[in-house]
This record gives structure tokens, sequence and C-alpha cells, in this order.
């Protein structure tokens, strides 16, 4: 939270509560909030999807408040591409070493296989759920 305060994305001011600790509540400032959304904004590229598949998922979440219905629609379908593209990989890594003794290997990338195909299927089932669902009457359209 220091770091964020020192380059101005949140400020702090003193907390009031009931117990004795000394306690600091922080707020975005402006900085702050222009930085949030550049980051629910960033592609999802496939070179990290499988290392930042739970950040993509908070991303997600966060962008309920935050984002237009296109705007999470189009992350949606640039998280199922890179999926799709991370996935097919993984198939292809794992049909050349299919052949190959090392049971161990095999096995740890079958459950690789099954946890990205599962995302997979997710990315494309909220996608349809999203786009089937009336808009919520709380979107602002000008977001």
């Amino acid at each position: 939270m220091r770091r964020l305060e020192a380059n101005g994305l949140v400020k702090a001011r003193d907390g009031t509560g009931e117990s004795a600790r000394h306690r600091r509540v922080y707020e975005p400032t402006q900085a702050g909030r222009a930085a949030h959304t550049t980051w629910l904004r960033t592609p999802v590229e496939v070179s990290t999807v499988s290392r930042d598949l739970g950040l993509h998922l908070m991303r997600f979440v966060m962008m309920e408040h935050a984002s237009s219905r296109e705007e999470v629609l189009s992350f949606l379908g640039n998280l199922k591409d890179a999926l799709a593209a991370f996935t097919a990989g993984l198939e292809r890594y794992a049909g050349a070493t299919a052949q190959l003794d090392d049971r161990h290997p095999g096995l740890a990338l079958d459950h690789g296989l099954a946890v990205y195909r599962a995302s997979l299927r997710w990315t494309r089932h909220t996608i349809a759920a999203l786009r089937a669902a009336p808009a919520p009457s709380s979107q602002l359209s000008s977001r």
C-alpha cells in the first residue's frame, strides 16, 4: 500500500474505529482509478494465460461494476482465444510425448489439460450466459 501511495495511486487517511490500534484507510486517487481501468482492459496474452489464470478471473469479477457489457464480453472473448491457443499447444505437446515411459509427467500433463479445458468451457459458457441475459438496468450506457 505504501508503494501505491508513493506512486500516487491511493491516498491514505487516519481511520477511526473501536480498536485502539492505529488504522489507515486507503482510497484510490483519480490516477489510481485510471490505472485500475487500464489494468482491467489489458488484453490476455497466450504466453501468460496459464500463469495468470486466477488473476484473469479476479479481473472478470472486478469488471462487473467498472466495465460495460461489451468490454466484459471482449475481455472474455480474448480470454477464450488465449485459453484455446494455450490448450491446443498443450494438446500438441501431449501428443508428441505420449510414447514416453515417464508416467508421472504424463499424468501431470493430463491434469493441466483438464484444468485448461474446464476453464475454456467455463469461458464459453459465461460468454453465452452474458449474451443471453438482459443488460442490467443499473449499467450506464456512457461507460
